[in-house]
C-alpha cells in the first residue's frame, strides 16, 4: 500500500515528468505568450511561497504551468527544491548537480544539494558544498544556516 507522502511523491514525479533533469526545454505551446521578466519573477515568487509553506501540490502545479511560458535555470531550481521537499533526494540531487554549472544558480544549487546530503547524514560533502556556496554568494542565508546546523 502506498502511503500519502509516497503517493504525493509519485504524483509529483509524474506531473513533472523528468523536466528537472531534461537537457533541453520542452517545446513551447503555440498559443503561449512570450514571457516577461516581471511575469517570470512573479511566478517564481508564488512557487517559492508554496514551497516554503509546504504546499507541494500547488508548487508542482505552478511549475507545470510556468514551464510552457518560460523554462530556465531558475524554474529548474524550483523543480529540484520540490523534489527535495517531496523526499525524493536522489532525483533532487541530480537536478541540483546540473544547476551547479549555471553561474546564476550555482550557490543555491550547492546549498540545496548540501541540505539533501545533511538529511542523509553525509556531513563532510555537505560542509564542502556549503563552504563553496557561501564563497560564491556570501549573502545566501540558507547556506549559512545550514553551516550553523552542521556546527551545532
Amino acid at each position: 500500500m502506498i502511503g500519502p507522502a509516497r503517493g504525493l511523491a509519485v504524483a509529483l514525479l509524474l506531473s513533472l515528468s523528468g523536466a528537472a533533469l531534461a537537457a533541453k526545454p520542452p517545446a513551447r505551446a503555440p498559443e503561449a505568450a512570450p514571457a516577461t521578466e516581471e511575469g517570470a519573477a512573479f511566478t517564481l515568487e508564488f512557487i517559492d511561497k508554496a514551497l516554503a509553506e509546504g504546499r507541494l501540490k500547488s508548487a508542482a502545479d505552478l511549475i507545470t504551468r510556468a514551464r510552457f511560458r518560460y523554462n530556465g535555470p531558475e524554474l529548474q531550481l524550483r523543480e529540484a527544491e520540490l523534489l527535495l521537499a517531496s523526499g525524493l533526494r536522489t532525483e533532487a540531487d541530480m537536478g541540483f548537480r546540473v544547476l551547479e554549472a549555471e553561474p546564476a544558480t550555482a550557490a543555491r544549487a550547492k546549498t540545496g544539494r548540501a541540505v539533501g546530503l545533511m538529511r542523509e547524514g553525509e556531513t563532510t560533502l555537505a560542509r564542502e558544498l556549503l563552504t563553496t556556496a557561501t564563497r560564491l554568494d556570501p549573502s545566501l542565508a540558507r547556506a549559512w544556516s545550514a553551516l550553523a546546523v552542521l556546527a551545532d
